[in-house]
């Protein structure tokens, strides 16, 4: 993880999402950019820029305080190999932040949520769910007043009837961080010869990537939303990761249902995988 884009509107919600970001990029000696984005009003003569949570900042002063954010951290982590930087931007949201994925080659977006928020009767709501319907990397989301401390056990949870692009890297990132992986499979049904299949596929990856601290779970359910947030409670998760499908089991993850459930009310923070699949 080389590149993590961390967006902020500088509330104090936002700034929890930098901390968890900065604490990531440190893991990782990655680079770290902040960025704020903001739409041009008409209406203000003095040419202020509006703010989704209506606070309205000039590009200077959001310039201004990214810098200060920046340098805070550069003297706080003197020892560290972390290279910061920021980036102010007019206009869309969704499309700002694509932009800068492409062209900075980004791994990694962080942003924290304002609250509790609905993504349907809220503007930084509705935003949120666009940007993890759309966005051109993994997102990780960090529920308010989420401290980081330290990510020791993670749950990466799928649908096995289609092909997971990210359970390697999710054994890596696990690796990494030196954390347990609970690799949670869903299925149709309950056949026995298919889950053996499984077991035996993940025993493979485990010897391949000379990693123990993996387990894996195969449940059949017919409420996934409740089970999901079971097993993440039940395993003391610190992350969830989640590959985004839009066909079969996993059309019910895409639902704003589950958004409210796993983003917008989750107790930590969640990891979005935009899949492959067409």
């Amino acid at each position: 993880m080389k590149k993590i884009l961390c967006l902020t509107d500088f509330s104090e919600s936002a700034q929890n999402g930098v901390l968890y970001a900065n604490e990531l990029a440190k893991k990782f000696s990655s680079s770290l950019i902040l960025m704020h984005t903001y739409d041009l009003c008409d209406d203000l003569q003095k040419k202020e820029f509006h703010h989704p949570l209506q606070i309205a900042y000039t590009e200077t002063q959001s310039r201004d305080m990214l810098y200060k954010i920046c340098m805070d951290f550069t003297r706080a982590n003197h020892y560290s190999n972390v290279d910061y930087g920021f980036i102010t931007r007019e206009g869309d949201i969704q499309k700002n932040i694509n932009d800068i994925i492409t062209e900075r080659k980004i791994d990694l977006l962080v942003l924290s949520l304002e609250g509790a928020l609905s993504p349907t009767d809220n503007y930084y709501g509705s935003v949120i769910s666009r940007l993890i319907q759309n966005i051109k990397c993994p997102m990780l989301v960090v529920p308010k007043n989420y401290k980081y401390n330290g990510i020791q056990n993670i749950v990466y949870a799928f649908d096995m009837e289609h092909e997971n692009s990210f359970e390697k890297k999710a054994i890596e990132f696990a690796k990494e961080l030196n954390a347990h992986l609970d690799i949670l499979n869903y299925c149709n049904d309950e056949d026995e010869q298919h889950a053996e299949e499984l077991y035996a596929k993940y025993n493979d990856l485990k010897i391949q990537s000379g990693y123990n601290k993996i387990s894996l779970d195969i449940k059949a359910t017919e409420n996934m939303i409740h089970s999901l947030e079971k097993f993440v409670t039940d395993r003391n998760a610190d992350l969830l990761i989640l590959e985004h499908h839009k066909r079969n089991l996993y059309k019910e993850l895409t639902e704003s249902s589950v958004t409210k459930n796993f983003v917008f009310f989750s107790k930590v923070p969640m990891l979005i995988i935009q899949s492959k699949e067409k």
